[in-house]
Parts: C-alpha cells; structure tokens; sequence
C-alpha cells in the first residue's frame, strides 16, 4: 500500500510570519502567567479575588447596568454577593446602602445554585465546560449573566455537572477529513510515494 506525503516549499517570509505569531503568542501566554502569579491579594471583608466585570457593585449605582462592553476581565477585588461598596470602599450588605440614592436597588432574579461544586454568579456568557476548557470566550460581555457558575478548577461535563478539571477528558486532537492536502497558495507540491 503506497502513502502520499505531501511536501510544502515554504519560503523565508512565511517562516518569518508563523516566527512572529509564535513569538506574539509566546509574550500573551507569558504576561499572562504574570498576572496568575501576581494575584491581588484581597483582604478586607465581604470581598473576593475575581477577573471579572470593568465596573464595580457600588451603593451609587445599584440597579445600574455597566455600560462597559467587557473585552477581557478585570484582574480586582469585588465585593461579595448581595454585597455593595459603600462611599469608603468598604463592602456592606446592599440593604445597608443610604435609602436616599436615587437609583433604584437592583433586583436580581432568584437563581438557586444547589448542585455540587457551583455557585451564583453574575458573570461571564461563556460556562467553563470540558468541551471549551482553555478556550476564549468569543462573546463581548454588555452586561454580566446572572447564572450558576463552576467554582474555580472546576468544568461542566457532558451531563452539566462541575467536576474537577484534572478530570475532564482529554480534547480530541484527532482531524477526520476527505479532502485532499494542499499547500498555501503562496508555496508549491512536491509529492513523493512511500510505503
């Protein structure tokens, strides 16, 4: 049985292009890496690391929507659920909040988070699923999504339940096609028959 293998003539400016990408793709995952490792450390109460939304629950603009379109999340302290910043920064519980604002109090739609290993969240329009896990979103967040969310570390599986990442399975690498191979438009074939 004879296979073909398909030989493409990439020139200098093509190896020069993917050398690029590597190299820009290369700088995003280590100024990433930078930021996982330099977490904010937040240390006052009601309030938690997240990357999340541009705008911050403060008492001044409960009932608000943020009018941020969210291209990346924030890397911030936010205060906790039901929680609000008052005019010290400080997160209190929103009922707290000064009566007197003018802007009408948020009312969130009960959502009741009672599966293992979620919890509510007004976050992202992408899940962490194992079919996506170490993909971007490719939704622009106009405002946040008011849903149950996987804990961190953790991905929806096939049935919809948060399990640890490590055990999510593998993703397919595996490329199934028909058609031929071709080379870019820009090189050209060389082929030769092996067995």
């Amino acid at each position: 049985m004879f296979k073909a293998v398909v030989a493409c003539v990439i020139t200098e400016k093509d190896v020069n292009m993917w050398r690029s990408l590597v190299l820009s793709w290369f700088v995003v995952i280590y100024w990433r890496s930078g930021i996982e490792a330099a977490k904010i450390k937040c240390n006052r109460p009601n309030e938690h690391y997240e990357c999340g939304s541009a705008c911050q629950t403060t008492c001044a603009t409960l009932g608000t929507t943020c009018s941020i379109v969210n291209i990346r999340c924030y890397d911030d302290c936010y205060c906790n659920e039901n929680y609000a910043r008052d005019a010290n920064g400080t997160c209190i519980p929103e009922e707290e909040c000064p009566q007197n604002s003018t802007r009408a109090r948020r009312t969130r739609q009960t959502v009741q988070c009672n599966r293992p290993n979620e919890h509510y969240e007004c976050g992202s329009a992408c899940q962490t699923t194992c079919a996506t896990l170490g993909d971007v979103c490719p939704i622009v967040n106009i405002r946040c999504n008011d849903d149950c969310y996987c804990n961190e570390n953790y991905a929806r599986d096939a049935n919809g339940t948060c399990i640890p990442e490590a055990q999510c399975p593998p993703k397919s690498t595996k490329v199934t096609t028909t058609r031929r191979r071709s080379c870019p438009s820009n090189s050209h074939r060389t082929g030769r028959s092996s067995k």
